[in-house]
């Protein structure tokens, strides 16, 4: 985090809020952090605990910049338990499968929820399997997202639109020839 400060911090792009959560409640400009996949320790799917992070988090929280970081684990606890400022889903293919967005109702007090809604998932070029590809039906998917992340009775802190896959894996930008496809 000192490095992320002390590197970017100071460029006009670098994402300060002043939201607060009940392990940062100072309201001054922090950077607001995303930890995908939190509850893997390496690249082999070790699962860890909450706990795992809580020293980092009380460590991150303690710096004289702060700071708001916001884990994947769609499970309450994780605030509580890990000290994070709040959850996030990277992304929710099937609304109907695992409750949506129900997850932000286990939010404790003072925690932010943060949504990302898709318009539509296309990466089957690399391989994923068929479930994944979610059509984008003219805006109904889009659509769809939002009311499903904005119909939990929480109040989202933000909402973030996942709207390509991943550089690494090649599938940064979904092919409009694809997209076209499958309305």
């Amino acid at each position: 985090m000192q490095y992320l400060y002390a590197h970017y911090g100071s460029d006009p792009a670098f994402f300060l809020s002043t939201a607060t959560s009940r392990f940062s409640p100072a309201n001054q400009p922090k950077p607001m952090i995303f930890l995908y996949s939190s509850d893997s320790k390496d690249n082999n799917n070790t699962p860890v605990q909450a706990a795992y992070w809580q020293a980092c988090m009380d460590a991150i929280h303690a710096l004289p910049e702060g700071g708001l970081i916001i884990a994947t684990p769609g499970r309450g606890n994780w605030v509580t338990d890990g000290h994070f400022d709040g959850l996030y889903n990277y992304v929710t293919l099937h609304l109907d499968q695992n409750g949506g967005f129900a997850w932000a109702r286990s939010l404790p007090p003072q925690s932010l929820y943060i949504p990302s809604v898709i318009p539509g998932n296309s990466a089957q070029r690399i391989g994923y399997p068929a479930d994944t590809l979610i059509p984008g039906l003219d805006g109904v998917t889009y659509a769809n997202q939002w009311s499903a992340a904005l119909g939990t009775s929480v109040q989202p802190e933000l909402v973030t639109v996942t709207s390509f896959n991943e550089w690494h894996e090649g599938s940064m930008i979904e092919p409009p020839a694809a997209r076209s496809k499958q309305r």
